[in-house]
């Protein structure tokens, strides 16, 4: 097979698998959720057929947990926190990277078609790019609530 070749095969294959991982993944962690969630509500459905008051708020580990109840406001600008720190996290460690790659593969062997390989550490960095891209694109739609601010005050309701 040819080196070229055998290079897109790699380039194409590693991110395609990279992804499928990350669904199945993904499915198992939301199968294991739905589970919890489907045990609670037996539960639940058991209390009142005893005649035992429903808890009010939820009142579960499930709902610290995974948020039931959570503010779309504040998860918002948590998730635009977290996005501005993984971009930088994922340009630096690209960066990093490619760096590697340029020293260790292209000295060693100049002129083969491996001394490409630095190009693998945009990948991350590009990634990074879009998510500061989107930290700095949702910063009117997020902010976080500072001490002591009801909704009210930022024009909204008591509800929540």
């Amino acid at each position: 097979m040819h080196d070229s070749l055998r290079m897109a095969l790699f380039l194409l294959v590693l991110p395609l698998s990279v992804a499928v991982l990350s669904i199945w993944h993904r499915h198992l962690r939301d199968a294991k959720r739905l589970r919890l969630r489907e045990m609670i509500h037996a539960e639940r459905m058991r209390a009142l057929e005893k005649g035992l008051p429903p808890q009010v708020n939820g009142g579960t580990e499930f709902d610290e947990w995974f948020g039931a109840g959570a503010r779309p406001q504040r998860d918002l600008a948590r998730l635009r926190l977290l996005a501005l720190f993984v971009g930088l996290v994922a340009i630096f460690g690209g960066a990093g990277l490619s760096l590697w790659l340029w020293v260790v593969v292209s000295w060693r062997h100049p002129g083969h078609w491996t001394s490409m390989s630095w190009l693998l550490g945009l990948i991350p960095v590009l990634i990074g790019v879009g998510l500061l891209l989107f930290g700095y694109l949702s910063r009117g739609f997020a902010r976080l609530p500072s001490a002591g601010e009801t909704p009210r005050d930022r024009g909204g309701d008591d509800r929540g």
